[in-house]
């Protein structure tokens, strides 16, 4: 992630979207040396098991991944209780490549989460989650983090896991 190493002007676009934008592609020559440093934002990585009890837990992976019929490498299947299910592409508009931050936002506001909630988000192995998390970055939500470790890591321990619906 751009944004966890200090880049957080970077930000996810689709091809539909760069070519809307009016940018071309073409291929830069990059010089040798750079003095640039990165600088971690640590507030963009949490792991569930040392979230805070308050936090708000979002599982970013498929349906039949949240409800234990589908595993991707998992140990065990199933989703982390307490957990809702927020799949990562659920406000991405495929055909255009446009995602809708204002209805990320609206959808956690009417679930009661708080834009400065900790929001912690994770998937199977922490990409599809730090989608997420960016987006709710973008729509406002400033505490949202990544579990990069993910399901491949959760499940790999004895903690307890949820199946079946939310």
């Amino acid at each position: 992630m751009l944004w966890y190493l200090g880049i957080s002007n970077a930000a996810p676009m689709s091809m539909p979207e760069w070519s809307r934008a009016g940018t071309r592609y073409r291929p830069i020559r990059v010089g040798g040396g750079t003095d640039w440093q990165p600088h971690v934002d640590s507030t963009l990585r949490c792991a569930v098991p040392t979230a805070p009890p308050d936090a708000v837990v979002l599982d970013a992976r498929g349906r039949d991944e949240y409800l234990g019929a589908a595993l991707y490498g998992e140990a065990r299947g199933g989703h982390v209780p307490g957990a809702r299910h927020l799949a990562w592409d659920t406000f991405f508009e495929r055909e255009s490549g446009a995602y809708d931050s204002d209805a990320l936002a609206r959808h956690l506001e009417a679930l009661g989460v708080a834009r400065d909630s900790l929001i912690v988000c994770y998937c199977t192995g922490g990409v599809r989650s730090a989608y997420l998390t960016i987006r709710l970055r973008q729509a406002g939500f400033a505490r949202a983090a990544n579990d990069d470790g993910g399901m491949w890591a959760y499940s790999a321990t004895d903690a307890p896991l949820a199946t079946g619906g939310e």
